[in-house]
């Protein structure tokens, strides 16, 4: 907007329209404005009336239809702004301005911004003290109220709010008309946005005493908001009432405030409910709080005020019946204690004093549980703040009663707990660590209380002792003794205080590196599983490099140790790398692991100190698998460490493990070791791959093998050593948790495949191997590889190709001569086929029938063990016995091998049978009782009888002197039967004749 511009609104103010189009124009950006303001500055006072006129005539021509002509307004407001308190503000601004006023609360929702600025404008003309400011206040205060209470309020509408409070002075409470404002305020009183801020909390105090019949609706609107407030926001709402008392005061309502609003809150904290989700009493009491530290501040208004109210509600409250209201009476006694008023002489104060110090005493010693929970946290609270006015009597008394008393309360670990955090409460205070020193070691026994939370607040009171200048935490409790708590104790806060209690003790992070390590040593040796959990909550005290640093140190030692034997690090600390330290090396292992493992997320922030660590411990991580590998717990330390290795770690690690899986001197156990953390690395791909090359390669070798030479039967060449090494870390790693991330594996399908072509490959061989003598170590193979084929095959295969295994190593069985060193082997490979196969297969009938054969090539084996072992393998099957149609057949079959594992097994074996056979009469019965009006039990019962009886006539069983086992299968049937046929007898007669036990039996049976 230029001069011409400007001189045009200006000059056009007798024509409507184009005052109305300039004027819009004159205030789009800040510079039209500022332009306009030196214009209208350097008129004259009868130009600038002429102006004000013509502005005028402009609002209330707008004001007819507001939301239409709202620009109209705006541009007016802007105006407006420009001349009130620089350049004019006489009557003709006021009357605009209550023009405005008149239809703030008119505008919609799209002229919010617009509505806005009208008020700005009004509240900026009432805080200047300007002329007629009365006139165009009082829709100020409902319009700021709305925008502060809608649900996208700010903090600044709640400032703006109490700066312009005073309006609130022109407004009539008693009138009808005011209602709506009423609710607004009260609204205000239980919104928490007024609670955020000084301002906030001022503008409801003064709310609060503006107005009796207002005090009490905004009383009542306070006190409901309480049960949802914060802790934080309670103290605010405290210090809403705290600043109220000075404006009743002021306004002559202080009778009337104490009654309505202090006093109400005294009988809510009273009389309200403890317990439940919102403990409505000691809220009102945190409330409270903030006049009692107040009053503690010796504000002798304040002191009177609450001794008076309290005087008549409190003691009668301490003396009630009720348990939960004398525990309320009691936390605000002892939280205003000593409620004595200012007015009193020394002698009067002294005489109080004594007389609440006993009434304190009578508190601890109450029959409700709460009341001494409260009274135990006064107490502490009371000795802490006022141990140099109390009377030494009464101190003593009080001490005593808390630390004796208090803490071996048996009837409430409550009560225990409140003691306990009393005295961790009172050593803030100097004074009081003289008598505490003599009274603290009859604590020492709560650190083993069954209470965990007693245990929890009993190690917050050593930490707090630890950090005094007279007292350290071993002086209660022996830092051996914590470890071995930490040892026993489960992961959470009370684990991981002591951890914080004795890092400095066993993991000084400023002592040297080989102090460190022989500090951990000599921690083995005492605890040898404490370090589990004391690594595990140690990290957060020492931090990323001390832990690194001891990782590396332990790792070079454990190398050391390898290549000279021992290591020594004092006189007393030795580690020795030997078959009977296995165990030791495990534990150290365990505490890199653990380390490691809470470090991994620093060090992925860190990347100097991940590649640092992968340049020092990667290069010794090989040498220690290919030592330890074979121990369980140093395997699974090393694979946890490895996983906790950063990427460029990991890369190199593949290619170590992957070079040792590939050593063929270096051995199953080395190969099975390498072969996991590859698989855990990520590596699982490429062993596989080669696990395939190998198992191929010999396959082919296999079908072209002929040996003339009879003496080579039983030599092993280096392929066929190779191939067993490789099968059997392939068994083993099917073995080992890492099962399933192998199953994961893009290649394990070729490698099936593999596996899977023996299943026509076996029987050529057998058969060629029955005409011709080739080499043993040979047909081994391949029974591994079909045994190895059906572990697989539960998984990628299915049931078609399990079962078709199955039949191959059957039928292989069959035809291997009974004696054959192979057919041990054999049988051991169907045990396994049985077993995988059983989880996946179990509902098939080809199954069953698979399981028929199976028990009937191997029911007259010569060796008993394989019978027992199908035995145990059978009774999982149970619950087909008696159900599907091949069921007497195949209960026929478990009766024969259990025969003939009876008859040949020892004294422990005889017991497995037994047990064995009750747990499948246990099975049947429980599965089909209700099923069917035949039990299929009494059938079983009956084989297993006939069974036990015919074993009893063999002459070397019924020899034995110990038959209990077998004698209690036939009591055990008979009693589970409901008929039961006892055509079993004339065996048990026989056999009566030459064992005393079978007689008695006989006796006690016998129909």
């Amino acid at each position: 907007m230029n001069d011409g511009e400007c001189n045009a609104l200006i000059n056009c103010s007798e024509d409507p329209s184009s005052f109305k189009k300039y004027i819009l124009y004159s205030v789009k950006d800040a510079q039209a404005k500022s332009l306009l303001g030196e214009k209208l500055e350097s008129l004259g006072p009868d130009r600038l009336l002429h102006f004000l006129e013509s502005l005028k005539k402009l609002v209330t021509d707008s004001i007819v239809d507001v939301n239409q002509d709202a620009e109209n307004i705006y541009a007016a407001v802007q105006i407006i702004e420009l001349l009130i308190g620089k350049i004019y503000s006489g009557p003709q601004i006021a009357s605009i301005l209550n023009h405005i006023h008149g239809v703030l609360l008119l505008f919609s929702d799209q002229n919010m911004f617009i509505q806005n600025c009208c008020c700005q404008v009004l509240e900026k003309y009432w805080k200047m003290n300007l002329p007629s400011k009365n006139t165009a206040a009082v829709n100020v205060i409902p319009y700021l109220l709305a925008r502060a209470l809608c649900p996208i309020g700010k903090t600044q509408d709640v400032i703006r709010l109490y700066e312009v409070k005073e309006m609130l002075e022109l407004i009539d409470f008693q009138c009808l008309s005011s209602a709506s404002l009423v609710s607004l305020l009260c609204k205000a009183a239980s919104n928490e946005v007024f609670l955020k801020n000084k301002q906030g909390i001022e503008f409801l105090s003064y709310i609060l005493t503006i107005d009796l019949d207002l005090m009490v609706m905004v009383n009542n609107a306070i006190t409901f908001m309480i049960p949802d407030l914060k802790d934080a926001h309670l103290l605010k709402v405290g210090e809403i009432y705290y600043e109220g008392i000075e404006l009743a005061k002021m306004r002559n309502y202080m009778s009337q405030y104490e009654k309505e609003c202090i006093q109400g809150l005294i009988v809510c904290a009273l009389h309200c409910h403890r317990v439940g989700s919102n403990k409505c009493s000691q809220k009102v009491a945190k409330v409270l709080s903030v006049l009692h530290k107040h009053k503690h501040k010796k504000e002798p208004h304040i002191e009177e005020m609450l001794y008076s109210l309290y005087k008549p509600l409190l003691w009668r409250a301490l003396d009630a019946p009720n348990g939960d209201v004398r525990a309320n009476a009691t936390a605000l006694f002892l939280g205003v204690f000593p409620l004595i008023p200012a007015r009193y002489n020394k002698v009067q104060f002294q005489d109080t004093l004594e007389e609440q110090c006993s009434k304190i005493k009578e508190l601890m010693m109450d029959d409700h549980e709460a009341v001494r929970v409260c009274a135990t946290q006064g107490c502490a609270q009371i000795l802490e703040d006022f141990w140099k006015i109390l009377p030494a009597h009464h101190l003593t008394t009080l001490l005593t009663t808390l630390c004796c008393d208090m803490t071996h309360d048996m009837s409430s670990s409550e009560v225990v707990v409140a003691a306990l955090q009393g005295v961790q409460l009172l050593l803030n205070n100097p004074l009081s660590h003289v008598a505490l020193k003599k009274l603290l070691p009859a604590l020492s026994n709560h650190i083993y209380h069954p209470a965990v939370s007693v245990r929890n607040v009993m190690v917050s009171l050593l930490l707090t002792l630890h950090q005094t200048s007279i007292f350290k935490f071993w002086d209660l409790v022996p830092a051996e003794d914590l470890l071995s708590i930490v040892e026993n104790t489960k992961p959470g806060p009370v684990r991981q205080k002591i951890v914080s209690l004795l890092v400095h003790l066993y993991l000084p992070v400023d002592e040297s590196l080989s102090v460190q390590i022989q500090i951990t040593l000599d921690m083995l040796r005492k605890c040898p599983d404490v370090h589990r959990s004391f690594y595990l909550d140690a990290y957060p005290h020492v931090g990323l490099s001390s832990s690194l640093r001891l990782v590396v140190g332990l790792m070079l030692l454990i190398k050391e140790c390898i290549e000279k034997g021992s290591v020594t690090l004092s006189e007393d600390s030795k580690l020795h790398i030997n078959s009977d330290e296995l165990e030791k090396v495990g534990q150290v292992l365990e505490v890199c692991a653990v380390l490691l493992n809470s470090a991994r997320k620093d060090l992925k922030r860190n990347k100097q100190a991940a590649s640092t660590l992968c340049s020092k411990i990667v290069p010794l991580i090989p040498r220690i698998l290919q030592e330890f590998g074979s121990d369980s717990v140093c395997n699974e330390a090393l694979s946890l460490i490895m996983t906790n290795l950063p990427n460029e770690g990991l890369v190199l690690l593949k290619k170590q493990c992957y070079k040792m899986c590939k050593d063929k001197t270096s051995g199953v156990p080395v190969q099975t070791s390498a072969s996991l953390a590859l698989i855990r690395i990520g590596g699982g791909t490429k062993i596989i791959s080669h696990w395939s090359e190998v198992i191929s390669t010999k396959l082919e070798s296999i079908l072209d093998c002929k040996i003339a030479d009879p003496n080579a039967l039983t030599s092993v060449d280096a392929p066929s050593k190779e191939t067993t090494q490789v099968l059997q870390t392939i068994s083993n790693v099917l073995e080992s948790p890492e099962y399933t991330t192998l199953m994961e594996c893009s290649a394990l399908d070729n490698l099936y495949s593999v596996l899977f072509s023996t299943v026509d490959l076996l029987p050529q061989y057998h058969v060629l191997g029955q005409s011709q003598r080739l080499r043993a170590d040979h047909f081994k193979i391949l029974v591994d590889c079909l045994a190895l084929t059906a572990r697989f095959s539960i998984h990628i295969g299915g049931v078609e190709d399990l079962i078709l295994i199955a039949k191959t190593i059957t039928n292989v069985v069959d035809n291997t001569k009974s004696g054959n060193s192979n057919r041990s082997a054999i049988l051991n490979n169907v045990y396994k086929v049985v077993v995988e196969g059983f989880q996946v297969l179990q509902y098939s009938p080809d199954f069953l029938s698979l399981l028929h054969h199976i028990a009937t090539s191997l029911a007259a084996s010569e060796i008993s063990s394989h019978r027992l072992t199908l035995c145990k393998y059978l009774h999982r099957a149970a619950h087909f016995l008696g159900i599907h149609t091949r069921s007497e057949n195949l209960r026929e079959v478990f009766a024969r091998v259990l025969q003939s594992a009876a008859q040949n097994a020892s004294k422990k074996e005889l017991k497995d049978v037994e047990c064995l056979l009750l747990e499948v009469g246990v099975t049947v019965q429980r599965r089909e009782l209700g099923k069917s009006k035949r039990r299929p039990w009494d059938g079983v019962a009956q084989d297993i009888v006939q069974v036990v009886t015919e074993s009893l006539s063999d002459n070397e069983i019924s020899s034995r002197s110990d038959l209990s086992p077998l004698l209690q299968i036939i009591v055990d049937c008979i009693e589970r039967s409901d008929s039961f046929s006892f055509s079993f007898l004339p065996a048990l007669q026989t056999a009566a004749l030459t064992n005393p036990g079978v007689a008695q039996l006989l006796n006690l049976i016998s129909p």
